[in-house]
């Protein structure tokens, strides 16, 4: 692809807005703009305990159980002996120090530091560690656990001076930061170590951190993510907390307008999200709920086009979700982010976002009472008895799903109206039991070396078909794909489900998919690929599972797994259908980057990635046809 043709697909597939703000803030870049400037002095706060309670977005809940009160200060007792949990994975020191000591403007700083992934320099400084110490405090008022909080501010702010260093690269990063700040100085405002002077110096950086926001909106609009949400969410705050100066009222009114905005851009009429990723979906659910929060506080009222948006977002998160888990597939980019925990019972339960959300944005709660409506109660909803779940029939999506709440499979097809994440359509998920059979591998990270620079957006590591070893799209940066397939599902009877996509590469080709699922049983699924040209020479056609890393056996024309008492066979046959003569294919199994049987070496293969720089084993199994212009492969997934 030569420079004029990807111009042309910028320009058709991103837009002319998104690529002017990105040519605005590039240019703002390369002029040293904002590596001159100089941040505005702090308005004076005569009071700076009633301008932070401007901004207090929670309501501290105390209706714990005798078990989850044991958990939270288990959790606030590894903080205060300086361990957390990065990206809610392994445990690890809590430490701000950076690798480098010299302290460059914050635009100098790139995706790594010293051979780190930047979002390692990043996640502590998130401070999103700081709540269990506020749940802590509701339970046991322990002085601990709020000098624990002002010690870590004060070693942050002397080790970041404003715009020095990565920890002001990334506005987003810098709201976040703002929230659980504002949520420690709320929870934590009763102790004697928050003295006066110590929420002024809060007041006093989060000015900093909120004008730091506003040098870079240009960036926020180009990316049209939820770095936008994020921002404008940020702004708000600042504007709340300094609601009473020009500038104050100024961002409030840019925040909160920028931020419907966003929702009506990146939130599609079917309640698609624009990032396609589950964790990005629950991610601006949690920036939506606080932005009802803040909207409240600032007496502005969101619009009815934006809340119906968030309510379409709601029941298509509910439509993702295992019921008997809590769990939802892990589609798309998943870098380990929770803004809000609060009454999961682990990183992977998505059930308090969508209680939360459907109480907010739907105005009853999605399932019955129980400990996911924790996050609820910190934001001050009352739960009431009259669950939506059966009352909202499920949305005719680009991600459908067929089966019962015990077993079921999801199918992913959409025609791209923003920027794909991973070259995954028509993927399949499948669950049973609440064991998700047939995975998708996540993420893993974004920034370590090859081949891990979001090496698992490629079509190869999901579960759908491989076309002459390409992707689906074309990889023209690390989160940019072009010439994107169209794709739409298929209207179908209620038992089954199908998509079609047509993939407009050099070797081009259409596929169709369709599902029939048995509840208890199993599940059937035809592909149906056809080159758009008759090849002269063999076309491989690869089909490919992300299988749990269970005890396995090949067989003739499939997989047994088995784990415990569990277990389950896949098999899989193909036939060309001119003549329904059979098609031979090659077995690959890779685990964990390893081949274990086959020819293919791939270390991207074999992987899971449950949260961010956190991968486990998995079966990667992948079996490869040659054709000439067309077959079909049926796969029998037998529980």
């Amino acid at each position: 692809m030569n420079k004029l043709q990807r111009s042309f697909l910028l320009l058709s597939e991103l837009g002319p807005g998104q690529l002017a703000s990105y040519a605005e803030y590039r240019l703002q870049l390369r002029s040293g703009r904002f590596e001159k400037t100089i941040l505005p002095a702090c308005p004076p706060l005569p009071d700076p305990q009633a301008a932070l309670e401007r901004a207090y977005l929670f309501s501290p809940d105390h209706e714990f159980t005798e078990e989850r009160k044991k958990e939270i200060l288990q959790q606030a007792a590894e903080i205060l002996n300086g361990q957390y949990h990065p990206f809610s994975g392994k445990a690890a020191p809590l430490d701000f120090t950076l690798p480098e000591k010299q302290l460059l403007p914050w635009p100098h700083y790139g995706d790594t530091l010293a051979g780190l992934d930047i979002k390692q320099i990043w996640e502590p400084a998130r401070f999103n560690w700081v709540i269990p110490l506020c749940q802590a405090y509701q339970i046991e008022p322990q002085e601990a656990y709020a000098e624990f909080f002002w010690q870590k501010f004060a070693d942050f702010r002397h080790l970041n001076p404003p715009l020095l260093g990565p920890n002001w690269a990334s506005a987003q990063e810098v709201a976040l930061r703002m929230l659980m700040w504002l949520l420690a100085a709320q929870c934590l405002a009763g102790s004697s170590a928050t003295t006066t002077a110590r929420q002024a110096e809060l007041c006093t950086a989060l000015w900093q951190h909120s004008q730091r926001i506003s040098l870079t909106l240009a960036y926020a609009h180009s990316q049209n993510n939820n770095h936008l949400l994020s921002e404008a969410l940020g702004l708000m705050l600042g504007g709340l907390i300094f609601s009473d100066t020009s500038s104050g009222k100024r961002e409030l009114k840019t925040g909160f307008h920028e931020f419907e905005a966003g929702i009506l851009h990146q939130i599609e009429e079917d309640g698609t999200y624009s990032q396609h990723s589950n964790n990005y979906h629950r991610l601006m659910l949690h920036l939506a709920l606080l932005f009802m929060r803040a909207s409240t506080l600032a007496h502005l009222r969101p619009s009815a086009q934006v809340q119906e948006r968030l309510a379409l977002a709601t029941r298509w998160l509910g439509g993702q979700l295992d019921a008997l888990s809590g769990q939802v597939p892990n589609l798309g980019h998943n870098d380990g982010s929770n803004l809000l925990p609060f009454g999961a019972s682990a990183y992977s339960d998505y059930r308090p976002t969508l209680q939360a959300a459907s109480q907010c944005f739907l105005g009853a709660p999605w399932m019955e009472r129980g400990p996911w409506d924790e996050l609820s109660r910190w934001l001050g909803m009352k739960i009431s008895n009259s669950p939506v779940m059966n009352t909202y029939p499920p949305l005719k999506t680009s991600y459908v799903r067929v089966g019962d709440a015990a077993t079921w499979a999801s199918l992913r097809a959409l025609r791209y109206h923003s920027r794909p994440a991973h070259a995954d359509q028509l993927i399949v998920d499948f669950w049973h039991n609440g064991v998700n059979l047939l995975t998708d591998a996540g993420t893993y990270a974004y920034n370590l070396a090859d081949p891990w620079q979001n090496g698992l957006a490629t079509t190869a590591v999901h579960n759908t078909v491989t076309v002459a070893h390409q992707d689906q799209m074309l990889r023209s940066g690390k989160f940019l794909w072009l010439k994107r397939p169209r794709a739409q599902v298929i209207p179908t009877q209620s038992d089954n489900i199908a998509a079609i996509v047509y993939c407009d590469l050099p070797v081009a080709y259409t596929q169709i998919r369709t599902l029939v699922v048995a509840p208890g049983k199993g599940m059937v699924m035809l592909d149906q690929i056809e080159l758009a040209k008759a090849d002269r020479e063999l076309v491989p056609v690869t089909i490919h599972f992300l299988l749990p890393d269970w005890q396995w056996q090949l067989l003739e024309n499939g997989i047994k797994l088995t784990h415990d008492a569990a277990q389950f066979t896949l098999l899989l046959s193909a036939v060309n259908p001119a003549d329904e003569s059979d098609i031979p294919g090659e077995i690959s199994l890779i685990r964990a980057g390893t081949p274990l049987e086959g020819k293919t070496k791939d270390p991207l293969r074999g992987w899971v990635s449950p949260t961010y720089l956190h991968k486990q084993p998995a079966l990667s199994l992948a079996i490869t046809y040659s054709v000439f212009h067309s077959l079909e492969i049926k796969s029998h997934l037998i529980l």
